[in-house]
């Protein structure tokens, strides 16, 4: 039997630890599920233009809601598949004036929303007690038997804004509990962010995003871990 090259085992070796099959790391955070719970209004009383539907915190694996923090670092809270829980979103602030583009005034439907917070680079569980960080958030809802996304990602669409993160509890070391709201105070005084309304639909089996009006919107959601 031919003797093996102990440079080439070394280097098979190596390349089996570091690149396991099917590609996934070796080790990372798994999905943790989590309760996120949408406020309607802040401490004045003025009512957000995101609310929930007023049944409550929206809790994985209750009525078909998938409420969770992700391995990778972002939370994802979807309520589409669900028969019962909605989220109330609210157009009545266009950036300009009269703007009708929006789908409905105000109304409450189908939706899921996701913080990329990882394309920054950081997990929202490495949060520490007190930090701020900002991240890109999605809104996508269903209406009408149309699906629509409001994107706030200044890398994509420059004139919206990122959201900000807040950690406001650690437990062994990692951050458990969070507020989400705008990052930025607009001309009218108020925490709010702007956001791009899209379209998404099929066309000749490809998916077409057609951008429509921008809108301002006040929220403040909660989002806690075990």
């Amino acid at each position: 039997m031919k003797k093996i090259n102990l440079a080439i085992v070394l280097v098979l070796f190596t390349f089996t630890v570091a690149f396991p099959q099917g590609g996934k790391p070796a080790k990372g955070d798994s999905d943790v599920p989590a309760t996120s719970t949408i406020n309607n209004s802040d401490a004045t009383g003025s009512f957000f233009r995101i609310q929930s539907d007023g049944l409550g915190s929206y809790r994985n694996g209750v009525d078909s809601v998938q409420s969770i923090v992700q391995g990778i670092g972002d939370w994802e809270m979807d309520a589409k598949a669900s028969g019962v829980r909605r989220v109330y979103i609210d157009f009545g602030d266009p950036v300009v004036p009269g703007d009708t583009s929006a789908p409905f005034s105000a109304a409450l439907v189908p939706t899921r929303f996701i913080s990329k917070c990882a394309t920054l680079g950081f997990k929202i569980r490495d949060m520490t007690l007190g930090q701020v960080k900002q991240c890109p958030l999605a809104t996508s809802f269903d209406f009408g038997g149309n699906t629509y996304r409001i994107a706030m990602n200044p890398v994509n669409f420059a004139s919206t804004e990122y959201v900000s993160w807040t950690c406001l509890t650690t437990a062994g070391g990692r951050c458990s509990a969070w507020a989400m709201q705008p990052s930025v105070t607009q001309a009218d005084g108020l925490l709010k962010a702007r956001g791009k309304l899209i379209k998404v639909s099929t066309v000749k089996g490809k998916t077409v995003e057609t951008q429509l009006g921008e809108f301002y919107f006040g929220f403040n959601i909660g989002v806690t871990t075990p």
